[in-house]
């Protein structure tokens, strides 16, 4: 069974890099902190707990792609798929996990999550730049794959 993803059309293509059209989506999200890994680890774990049944009705729902998480304080959409941007110092911080929920609910469909620490919100439609390779996003390999080595942002 294919995981779901939000719509979206390509607006231009050049090789790995694209222009995405995303439709609004709802989105899951949590604020936690540590480095890119730990802290990815840590929101997943969270909103995992959510979407299989940690929620006030104990319903189950199903996963879907992107899982997103962007370091606070840059304005960065995160709506592509499997996203993981690091910010001025990738080895820790405050970081924002977001899973997009299934594109038949409505925020107001979706049971309210038990553990405060999790937010339901409508994300409205974006333009989003996309580079797509394979594998996990870790800092090492995203900097790699923008063209910008190793170098700490």
């Amino acid at each position: 069974m294919a995981i779901e993803e939000p719509k979206f059309s390509v607006a231009y293509k050049d090789g790995p890099f694209e222009l995405r059209d995303y439709a609004a989506t709802v989105v899951a999200e949590v604020t936690v902190t540590g480095d890119q890994v730990k802290a990815g680890r840590r929101g997943f774990i969270k909103l995992a707990g959510y979407i299989f049944g940690d929620n006030t009705a104990h319903q189950k729902i199903a996963m879907t792609a992107p899982v997103t998480k962007t370091p606070l304080g840059e304005a960065i959409a995160t709506t592509a798929p499997m996203t993981q941007t690091p910010g001025k110092d990738p080895g820790a911080g405050e970081w924002l996990v977001r899973f997009t929920m299934p594109a038949r609910y409505r925020l107001e469909d979706l049971p309210e999550p038990r553990d405060p620490t999790i937010s339901l919100h409508a994300q409205p439609p974006a333009r989003l730049a996309v580079l797509q390779f394979s594998g996990l996003a870790g800092a090492a390999k995203s900097a790699d794959a923008t063209g910008l080595g190793t170098r700490q942002w």
